[in-house]
């Protein structure tokens, strides 16, 4: 994905050069913010709080 194509809106995005840090990311996150991350697809995650 082309990070020019990105529009957030009001959601912050955290670009990542890829999937293992993907990943890291959404754990760190996870942990940092008592939130579940979900797996949308390989190149996505979605931050939810409970």
């Amino acid at each position: 994905m082309n990070s020019e194509e990105i529009q957030s809106g009001d959601a912050p995005v955290f670009i990542v050069k890829g999937y293992k840090e993907l990943q890291t990311i959404g754990v760190t996150l996870e942990k940092m913010m008592e939130v579940a991350a979900h797996e949308i697809d390989a190149e996505s995650l979605i931050i939810e709080s409970h």
